[in-house]
């Protein structure tokens, strides 16, 4: 089989690490080596990172390989024509590129199938460069869309369907296309368990710490608030003080910023000597800072993860995790076998008013973190599970033994990436036996996300504005590391804890009578953020009721 692989999807991971950089990086390179191709024609610009780690790619394969695999500048492709490809069976893109992928096909004027995989769902962008040429009939019913995990697949199925009943009269069809779950995979030869002991020396680790680790994009917007998990921390540490416990934080950020915000809410909490900030570029082995931790945890609230690649590294290297109960963790880890999922938490219509100025304020880029503060600002995680959850893994080791054993089995079986290319070059078979049938689309007006609505699957519960909640017991301990953010001012906040002072329960209903010059939509966040926060919790009146 003949392939085309294209996307300019490669980044650096020198010095900022993402789960995207992280995993389309493992999947290009995998794909290059391990699938049993005939020919493979790879687009690329030169002079650019992509082009380069392409190369390097090519470079490491058998001499026989090499011949049959291309690089083809992008530029020569502008000035040559489509035909320099020569005959392909397959065109793949890494990074979702559909309008890209639909023009090559046009170009091409054959019926070679096209698969995508899909890294991300929340970006504007989509709708024009993915969902439009959907609806429009521009895609084929040999086509496919690869969703790493089952949420992504629910997901986008929603969204093909809420467009469909708001614009029945352009929308005649469902699209056709095959929406195919595969997972992403790792190298189990390389990510694997070895002795802790002696890296734990060469870490400067006590060699009984009790050592939880984060690794991943270090961002509050774009990745997950790692301030919860600071407060876990916190009261673990406050009430093991006959365990040494320590928390790695490592990854990178795009300034800095976050870094120093979290570093300066552990030394407000008394715990900086027991917290580790580890930059990008100090992780030269990623195996071993998986090893030399006892817990993985990821506290992801934010729905630009679709899947999550760190967990089945800390998998494969038999480290139990402890992650949010959100989208592709939910297929990945197994609760209570490989480690813990912990209930999340968003309500219904929290972001109406995102779904009504889709373009304010104009600038892409502040928009865009502008938003994704919004988002990640309504998002819960129960802190006072993960907490329970870390403490039973202090308490029993043999727990943590077992789910060691299982973490490594389920990777194994599962998550091996020469199984995941496998998967992909079998979806491969499966669409050519198809491409002879051709099914056209209708033309669609563009549209946007329906954010609590199209990805409602996420959290583990939805919550609505009749939901009763109650202060929790940490309530005067924690309301003054509630911080003021472009959505919440000080006014805003001090007026919520009076009432909650006043009254025993409190709803979005309730509470929006108190502030009838501020949108309900806003009043759905702030009571998020508090329960984000632990200032309240979800009351057992609402199980009375």
């Amino acid at each position: 089989m003949n392939v085309c692989l294209m996307g300019d999807a490669l980044v650096p991971l020198n010095k900022k690490i993402t789960g995207y950089g992280m995993a389309v990086d493992s999947l290009a390179s995998n794909i290059i080596s391990l699938s049993e191709y005939d020919q493979m024609f790879c687009l690329c610009e030169k002079g650019t990172y992509h082009y380069d780690r392409i190369t390097e790619f090519k470079q490491k394969l058998p001499a026989d390989r090499q011949k049959r695999f291309h690089i083809v500048d992008e530029y020569e492709l502008f000035f040559h024509g489509a035909d320099i490809i020569g005959q392909i069976d397959i065109i793949h893109s890494l990074q979702a590129d559909a309008l890209k992928a639909l023009y090559l096909r046009n170009e091409l004027k054959r019926k070679i199938p096209i698969v995508l995989t899909m890294h991300g769902l929340s970006e504007q962008r989509l709708f024009m460069y993915l969902y439009m040429p959907l609806l429009i009939g521009a895609f084929k019913p040999y086509d496919a869309i690869i969703c790493t995990s089952e949420s992504v697949r629910i997901t986008i199925t929603h969204i093909f369907n809420r467009l469909m009943k708001q614009y029945p009269q352009l929308i005649k069809s469902k699209p056709q296309i095959i929406l195919k779950k595969i997972p992403l995979g790792v190298n189990v030869a390389y990510f694997k368990p070895i002795e802790k002991n002696k890296l734990r020396d060469e870490w400067k680790i006590h060699k009984k710490a009790f050592v939880i680790l984060y690794f991943g994009r270090l961002s509050g917007n774009h990745k997950a608030d790692l301030v919860p998990l600071l407060k876990v921390f916190s009261n673990l540490v406050h009430t093991n003080k006959h365990r040494e416990l320590l928390l790695i934080i490592a990854g990178s950020s795009t300034d800095g910023k976050y870094e120093s915000e979290i570093l300066q809410m552990a030394a407000n909490t008394g715990i900086s000597d027991s917290v580790r900030m580890l930059r990008a570029c100090d992780v030269h082995d990623r195996n071993e800072l998986y090893n030399i931790s006892d817990v993985f945890v990821s506290p992801v609230d934010n729905i630009q993860e679709t899947f999550g690649i760190t967990p089945i590294e800390a998998m494969a290297a038999g480290i139990p995790q402890v992650v949010s109960d959100w989208d592709g963790y939910r297929d990945t880890v197994q609760d209570g076998v490989t480690g813990y999922r912990i209930a999340t938490y968003w309500m219904h219509n929290c972001l109406e008013d995102l779904n009504q100025r889709e373009f304010l304020p104009f600038n892409d880029g502040h928009r865009s973190e502008f938003f994704s503060n919004l988002e990640t600002e309504s998002v819960a995680v129960d802190i006072m599970d993960y907490q329970q959850r870390i403490q039973k893994m202090l308490d029993f080791p043999d727990l943590m033994k077992y789910m060691s054993k299982m973490s490594r089995k389920r990777a194994v079986e599962k998550y091996n990436i020469s199984l995941i290319v496998k998967q992909i070059e079998d979806l491969w078979e499966e669409l050519n036996l198809v491409a002879g049938k051709e099914t056209f689309y209708h033309v669609s007006k563009l549209n946007f996300t329906d954010y609590c609505l199209d990805f409602e699957i996420y959290p583990s519960m939805m919550l609505n504005d009749d939901t009763l909640f109650c202060i929790s017991k940490n309530y005067d301990s924690w309301k003054g590391l509630i911080q003021q953010t472009k959505d919440l001012n000080e006014e805003l906040i001090f007026k919520m804890n009076q009432i909650l002072i006043e009254v025993e329960t409190v709803s979005v209903n309730f509470v929006s009578e108190y502030f009838k010059d501020i949108e309900k939509t806003r009043i759905r966040r702030l009571i998020m953020y508090f329960l984000k926060n632990g200032l309240i919790k979800i009351s057992n009146d609402n199980n009375e009721g």
